[in-house]
């Protein structure tokens, strides 16, 4: 199954052209997040990287700045592509289970 972006509404299209620009290792580093991401689209991670660095200067990964605990940091995946992210986590359920 692929992604047919002209299914997706124009802010969301706008983040698939971005993703479409990245690095393999930036588009690796992305997917992670997608998996390991929860419904609202947070991820906590216990450091920074350079992908990730990378990452948040393209704004498809923004600081969480409600999150106040000792241990990793909060960040919100593409949070203004909802359409985007459930088609890519529904992409993912599916090539898991083959």
């Amino acid at each position: 199954m692929k992604l047919d972006p002209t299914l997706l509404p124009r802010k969301d299209r706008k983040y698939y052209e971005d993703i479409k620009r990245l690095s393999t290792s930036e588009k690796k580093m992305l997917w992670y997040l997608i998996q390991k991401m929860d419904k609202n689209h947070v991820v906590v991670l216990p450091r920074l990287n350079s992908l990730m660095k990378s990452l948040l200067d393209k704004q498809l990964v923004i600081p969480n700045p409600l999150y106040k605990r000792a241990r990793g940091k909060s960040f919100f995946i593409m949070p203004d592509a909802p359409y985007l992210i459930r088609k890519l986590r529904r992409l993912y359920v599916l090539n898991k289970r083959t």
